[in-house]
């Protein structure tokens, strides 16, 4: 598929693409998850908890997230697999407190997330609009109908601009009683910057689960 957002090629030596703008008429897919150890994402997480009764105030949580990738190995199949662990903190004056690790694995068709050996499918290569997968073909679980909602467009986040970001949408349930479903975006050269989580069950309509989006702040290599 033809992309549609190129990177603008300035003529005068000295000038350059940001850091996340793409070469034009090339397939840059790959480029939405770069990894390698040392980089580094921190993010803003905001959640919002409802109970289910509409006269009981909702509850909600602000902290940050920070994933590194501390290390790469060969996985079982022979793959370069990256691990990363994942840290939160209350605030910028807190301390980093380790949550938990997981790996990511690039592969020439898809990107793979493993936690406690469970791997999902995040991604599949090329991207392409409206192209579904199953998320959970590698796992035991329920299948999760996924696939690109938006690909390779600008967007603004706060004061953050991208140049080509592409959205990955996953939907377990949606309903008029059940909202199951994630939404994340990624940009080229950064991966992952803006994830939303909608896990509502209504009853007696009063909405009863979470509301979660996690926002890049930085990207360090």
């Amino acid at each position: 598929m033809r992309i549609i957002i190129v990177c603008l090629i300035l003529a005068f030596a000295g000038y350059g693409c940001k850091k996340n703008e793409v070469v034009p008429n090339e397939d840059h897919s790959s480029k939405y998850q770069p990894l390698a150890i040392g980089h580094t994402w921190i993010y803003q997480v905001d959640s919002i908890y409802f109970h289910g009764d509409g006269s009981q105030k909702p509850d909600t949580f602000h902290f940050l997230q920070r994933n590194k990738i501390a290390s790469s190995f060969t996985n079982e199949h022979g793959q370069l697999s990256y691990k990363v662990t994942r840290s939160v903190k209350k605030d910028s004056f807190s301390d980093w407190i380790f949550q938990r690790n997981y790996s990511l694995t690039k592969t020439d068709i898809d990107l793979l997330q493993t936690f406690e050996d469970e791997t999902t499918i995040e991604f599949t290569l090329p991207f392409v609009l409206l192209k579904e997968w199953d998320c959970n073909q590698l796992n035991n679980r329920n299948s999760v109908d996924c696939y690109f909602e938006e690909i390779h467009t600008p967007m603004d986040i706060g004061t953050q601009n991208f140049d080509s970001t592409s959205i990955a949408y996953f939907e377990q349930e949606k309903n008029a009683v059940n909202s199951f479903f994630k939404r994340k975006t990624y940009a080229a050269n950064v991966g992952l910057v803006l994830q939303y989580i909608e896990e509502i069950n209504q009853i007696n309509s009063d909405p009863r689960g979470t509301k979660y989006t996690l926002t890049l702040i930085s990207f360090e290599k």
